[in-house]
């Protein structure tokens, strides 16, 4: 009875926000020179409309690009597909939806704690050897990251890290769609659109001067020395010595 409204609420809908954050964001970082909180990472050349590539030309990896996001996008729709085969589609599910701000709050804490912690060791794996010479190399292949080549991934790699990462801690801490649609996927897409934009989030505050509400810098360094920075706190990777 509810199937059709558990296949708007928590697929076809998610694909839409996810979609228009990352379009509505990547087309803010293309007029970025009007923000006054964005600043460029130093030494750091970054997205202006064109994409620098040693190797092939820009047209080509627009094309890749953007044949690249459509694919990823299609294979999470089918995996949602199949997902909800698995799901108590006779329920209504908006049953789920948190009663307090408190709860969702924790939620998402929880949620993000998860995906940090999902992303370091599944960004490890597809580090080593034969991960990164099959699948990682395709997101390595900009070498100075922009804000939209954030999702720039090998199918593999999408389904077994990408997505692992955003939708572990929505399942285990059984967040709703509504908390899923209208914060955490937001959330989770800016956070890495700003991290792979060579753009300083700062905030210019009168008592307390510039603030840097996010920094890039430390996975901006992971896609120069491939091998160092896997997390994307230098705290995790201090601990781990994973970093430089």
């Amino acid at each position: 009875m509810y199937y059709y409204s558990w296949l708007l609420k928590t697929l076809l809908l998610p694909q839409l926000i996810s979609s228009l954050t990352y379009i509505v964001i990547g087309y803010l970082f293309k007029i970025k020179k009007y923000s006054p909180y964005l600043i460029k990472i130093p030494d750091r050349k970054v997205y202006d409309g064109k994409l620098d590539r040693k190797i092939e030309n820009n047209e080509k990896i627009k094309k890749k690009l953007t044949l690249n996001l459509i694919l990823n996008s299609v294979i999470s729709l089918i995996i949602g597909l199949l997902f909800l085969q698995i799901l108590p589609t006779e329920i209504n599910p908006d049953i789920y939806i948190e009663k307090t701000y408190f709860i969702m709050f924790k939620k998402v804490i929880i949620t993000y704690v998860i995906s940090q912690i999902v992303f370091f060791f599944t960004h490890i794996m597809f580090h080593t050897k034969f991960m990164y010479k099959h699948f990682h190399y395709v997101h390595h292949q900009i070498d100075q990251p922009f804000s939209i080549s954030a999702n720039y991934s090998h199918p593999v790699e999408f389904i077994f890290s990408n997505l692992p990462t955003i939708m572990t801690g929505v399942i285990l801490t059984e967040m709703s769609w509504v908390l899923t649609c209208f914060c955490w996927l937001p959330i989770i897409t800016i956070e890495s659109m700003l991290e792979h934009s060579g753009y300083k989030l700062v905030y210019n505050s009168k008592l307390f001067g510039e603030i840097v509400l996010f920094d890039p810098s430390h996975h901006d360094k992971h896609h120069k020395l491939k091998m160092y920075n896997y997390s994307s706190y230098e705290f995790v990777d201090k601990f781990f010595k994973t970093f430089k």
